[in-house]
């Protein structure tokens, strides 16, 4: 799994991360984004996440974990559905080397 972080001041950080994630026991397609069928996960007060699943074992999840007293509403679904279809997915998750140099424009 790769990780990016997010920062904005004032804004708790938003996470970025493709790979084996499994932050829901199984994805439940309830919006799209990026033009893929997406789940949006709102734990109130918990976390707040769009998952995409990408290809058999991928996924490429957008989150946010709230920290206490941080606002939980700093991650939209909206703006998880920009970051989703901002980043960029590369088809072979073995090589490196084909990886995007720019995972997100």
């Amino acid at each position: 799994m790769s990780n990016v972080e997010l920062t904005k001041p004032g804004s708790p950080p938003v996470m970025l991360s493709i790979g084996n994630v499994r932050p829901v026991d199984r994805v439940v397609p309830n919006t799209t984004a990026g033009g893929r069928p997406a789940q949006w996960v709102d734990q109130a007060g918990i976390a707040k996440q769009l998952v995409v699943p990408i290809d058999g074992w991928v996924n490429l999840n957008i989150g946010l974990e709230a920290a206490p007293g941080s606002h939980t509403d700093s991650l939209t679904p909206a703006m998880a559905a920009d970051f989703a279809a901002r980043t960029e997915v590369g088809t072979d998750f073995t090589d490196p080397s084909a990886w995007p140099a720019r995972p997100v424009g």
